[in-house]
């Protein structure tokens, strides 16, 4: 959702990772970080943590993640932490508001790093 200040939201990152040949599936457990927040009661960014709480509705939802974003600002982030290290094999990400507004994913296996090891790119 772009929110008040224009900034995309996914609204759920659920993920299939493989531990040996078995997979498995976890939500995202911990926000580490966020570059804004319309709010910390509504469009917090912790509307990202397990599982959908606004998906499969569209459009602007409370218990979804808003960027508010200063003057000026183009590009928002935040930053996901898992409770199982794993490899990730599969990222399902839910866009309820201005759909194709994600432009960069990163993953990397220890949170300090800045940058991240893996990375997808799509969207604008």
């Amino acid at each position: 959702d772009k929110g008040r200040g224009g900034a995309a939201r996914p609204a759920v990152v659920p993920l299939t990772t493989a531990v040996g040949s078995k997979p498995v599936k976890q939500w995202v457990s911990a926000v580490l970080g966020v570059s804004s927040e319309f709010s910390k009661v509504e469009h917090a960014a912790r509307g990202i943590l397990g599982p959908p709480s606004a998906y499969p509705q569209t459009g602007s939802h409370p218990k979804a993640w808003a960027a508010a974003p200063p003057p000026g600002s183009t590009k928002e982030l935040v930053r996901l932490g898992l409770s199982r290290p794993v490899v990730i094999r599969e990222l399902h990400i839910y866009e309820t508001h201005n759909p194709g507004s994600l432009c960069e994913i990163r993953a990397c296996a220890d949170p300090s790093m800045r940058g991240g090891g893996g990375r997808a790119t799509g969207g604008r």
